[in-house]
């Protein structure tokens, strides 16, 4: 019994930042592989992440979005999920006309990914070179109600 407790420390150590995603493919050329690691959280379930691709970009007053969302992919042989933006996509705008001197620089985004709250696997992510990812979390209250 006193063997037990040092081999579960040894399982749950955490894997090295380059251990974790060595069974990820390598970007292709003109890419980049982005990796988003979490920390651990008490009660994990009540979380959920938000991640958007983007580029900043200068725009005007008109409204500006990305044309195409990242396509979510399952590594083969793992069952892990990633994401990939295979070519940078065209921006979509509306055509107000605007008043002279409107530009200004701004994150250009296109369809949020939604993907449950895991300290212990990275999101990553693949993008054309020139693109980054942005990401945000959210809560729950905790309180589970019934739909009537």
């Amino acid at each position: 019994m006193r063997y037990l407790a040092p081999l579960a420390l040894i399982a749950a150590a955490p894997l090295s930042p380059a251990a974790d995603i060595a069974m990820f493919p390598k970007p292709a050329a003109g890419m980049k592989q982005i990796v988003i690691r979490l920390p651990r959280l008490p009660n994990e379930a009540q979380f959920r992440i938000e991640f958007y691709a983007g580029q900043t970009r200068t725009i005007d007053c008109n409204n500006v979005r990305l044309s195409a969302a990242m396509a979510r992919r399952e590594l083969s042989g793992w069952g892990y999920p990633y994401w990939e933006m295979p070519t940078p996509p065209p921006a979509i705008t509306t055509l107000i006309g605007c008043p002279p001197k409107s530009e200004r620089q701004a994150f250009v985004q296109g369809a949020p990914e939604f993907a449950p709250y895991r300290s212990a696997l990275p999101i990553v992510v693949y993008l054309p070179t020139g693109y980054s990812v942005r990401y945000q979390l959210w809560k729950t209250d905790g309180v589970e109600r019934e739909g009537r």
